[in-house]
This record gives structure tokens, sequence and C-alpha cells, in this order.
């Protein structure tokens, strides 16, 4: 047994069993808090006189079900489904036949919806139809700056990369394994945040599996690399790591510095940012500056779950470059029609969370400028 498959067999199994303790506890504060009422419900019939007795249950089913609901909130919440707008087969019909394509291609995984997000990323994420029960529903996640950024071909890379997560670690009971994990996590956060002596004890317990885990992220990435250059080649995958990790350092640095920059001097941006994205991307991105701040920087490994990039490109043996521009890029090519409703979602979305700090930095800038007027 490989060191994935071993990794994630330790890991899910831990995970089920701390979910069959917090579930075991929960049962029992469940059980107590109804046999305190029904303690309370026969002193009350029976010994009228007794109001001690009938206060101290009523005061145990109280602490019973207070702990009970505290555990149902954290061990209950389901997983979050994608935020972002979801395409229908007949809204973007040309795209949903390449991925169905890709997906035949690479082991025949299938695709039941999409979305597009604000991310230049892309990602599969599987989930129950009902949070925590119900059929296996797979979603693509494809990030509108991601679509801005890339070609056909780069995108058939990058979609046999993300389908390659499925094929070696997803499959079947294995998508349920991987669901079990991100539940037992999530439950223990939400612990963490709800019983914060608990959770001192249960970070310290799990601290072991959150080193474990992201190891078997690290490890994935690569499996899933490998199975993406088997389906494009080697030469194609690294020069897509490379061009989108410089996209990103673009909007990271440039594009998103320059749009969050107005806020000193107007109470609104005077663009819309996802609106203008494909244009922002023609005008200002330039090859020759951003491959080496990418090779130097290391990019794509900050959060410890994926490897950097210039590990990446090592697994891979390719030392690429950046490409000009993208005339055809999936954007156009595929959601062209759609461009302007997506992107009017997306900066709905993103003047709904920024607005109060925007707002909040003008008010602040326009203050000093009064005084020093003054």
């Amino acid at each position: 047994m490989d060191q994935r498959a071993r990794l994630a067999r330790r890991l899910s199994l831990r995970a089920a069993l701390g979910l069959g303790a917090l579930m075991l506890v929960f049962a029992l504060a469940l059980g107590a808090a109804c046999l305190a009422l029904w303690q309370v419900h026969l002193q009350v019939q029976a010994l009228a006189g007794q109001w001690l007795s009938v206060l101290c249950w009523s005061a145990v089913a109280t602490v019973a079900a207070w702990l009970a609901l505290r555990l149902s909130a954290c061990l209950f919440a389901s997983n979050p489904p994608p935020i972002g707008v979801a395409l229908s087969r007949e809204l973007a019909p040309s795209l949903y036949v390449l991925v169905d394509r890709v997906g035949r291609d690479i082991g025949d995984v299938r695709i039941d919806i999409i979305w597009i997000t604000g991310d230049i990323n892309a990602a599969v994420l599987q989930r129950p139809r009902h949070g925590l029960i119900g059929r296996m529903e797979t979603h693509l996640l494809i990030g509108l700056p991601l679509a801005h950024s890339v070609s056909e071909r780069q995108l058939v890379a990058i979609l046999s990369h993300e389908f390659g997560h499925l094929v070696c670690q997803r499959r079947a009971l294995a998508a349920w394994a991987c669901h079990v994990r991100a539940w037992w996590f999530r439950a223990v956060d939400n612990c963490i945040e709800r019983f914060p002596r608990l959770g001192v004890l249960l970070d310290r317990l799990t601290l072991g599996d959150v080193v474990q885990a992201q190891v078997l992220s690290r490890v994935e990435e690569f499996e899933a690399d490998r199975v993406a250059a088997e389906a494009v080649g080697a030469p194609l995958l690294a020069q897509t790591l490379l061009e989108v990790a410089a996209r990103e350092r673009f909007l990271r640095d440039d594009y998103w510095v320059k749009v969050m920059a107005q806020c000193a001097e107007l109470p609104r941006p005077s663009v819309r940012p996802y609106r203008d994205m494909g244009l922002g991307m023609v005008a200002g991105f330039l090859p020759s500056d951003q491959r080496g701040g990418c090779l130097g920087e290391d990019c794509g490994g900050e959060d410890g779950l994926h490897p950097t990039l210039n590990e990446r490109l090592g697994a891979l043996r390719e030392v690429p470059a950046l490409e000009t521009l993208v005339e055809d890029s999936v954007a156009e090519r595929h959601l062209g029609p759609m461009l302007p409703r997506l992107a009017w979602a997306l900066d709905r979305a993103w003047w709904s969370v920024t607005r109060g700090e925007w707002r909040q930095v003008y008010r602040r800038s326009r203050t000093r400028r009064l005084r020093s007027a003054a």
C-alpha cells in the first residue's frame, strides 16, 4: 500500500472514531436531558410539594439540553455548497461539452454542475446532495479570472489535474472517506470555537491529524499532476502551472492593488473589477515581469496544503516559459454571451463584501484631507 493510501486510511479511521465519540457524547447529553425532563414530569405529578427536587431535575435537564444543542451545532454543520454562479448545460453548452470530453478521457469522470467563482483557480468539490446525506454530487468550480487567463488547451490541462484527484483518490467509498475526514475537521473547528476549554484538548489531540492531512494533500497534488501529465503531456501542464501562477501574482500585486487604491479618493470604485478584468489582463500583464517573480517567490504553496510551483515543476522535470497574452481565452470562447451576467453577479458579491471597508477607508481619508485643508 502506497503512502497516500496509508495516510488516507489512517486519517479516515481516526475521523470516523472521532465523529463516533462526539456523537456518543451528544446522544448521552440528549438522553440525559430527556430523562431529566421525564423526572421533572414525575416529580410534579407525584410530589407536588417537593419543589426542590423539581428544580434540581430542571437544572439537569437545562444543562444537558444546552450541551446537546451545542454539540449538535458542532456535529451537524454540513459542508457548504460552492459560492459562485451555477451554470446549467443550457447556458454554457460548449463548456459542458469540453468538460465532459476531458472527463471521459480521464477515467470517465462525470460532473453534475459547473460553478463560476471569483478566484483565479479551478477545483472539484464533492458533497452529499443534502449536506451530510444523500447522493454524492460532483461540482466543478472555475474562476472567472482563470477563464480570462488560459486558453482551451491550458484549461484541458487544468481539468486533467482536477479530475486526476477524483480518479486516484475519490472514487466510490474513497469519496465518502474524504467526506468523513472533512466532516471531522469541520466538527473539531466548531468545537474549538464553541467550547474553548474542550477546544484546547481537541486541538492538541488532532494536531498530528492536521499535519498528516497536510502531507496527504501535498502527495495528492503530485499524484494528480502525474495523471494530468500522462493525459496532456508534462510540457503543457508545466507551462499552464507557470501561466496561472504568473497571472495570479499579477492580479494580487497589481490589478487588485490598483482597484483598492481608489478607496482613498472615491466613495465607490470607478471600475467594475470583474467586468473589466479581461481588458485589465491585456493592458497590464507583462509575461517578462512575472516569470522570475513567480519562481522566486515559490508561488502556490503558501497554505501548506499544496506544493510550491518550483516543487511541482521539479517533479515534472520541466522549465517552461511564459507565453504571450492569450488571444482566445476560455472566457471568450465558451462564456462569451454569459460574460456580462457573470461579471455583474461577481461584482455585486465583491462589492457587498468590500463596501464596508471601502467606505471606512474613504471616510478616514476624506477627514484627513479636510483637516489638512483647514
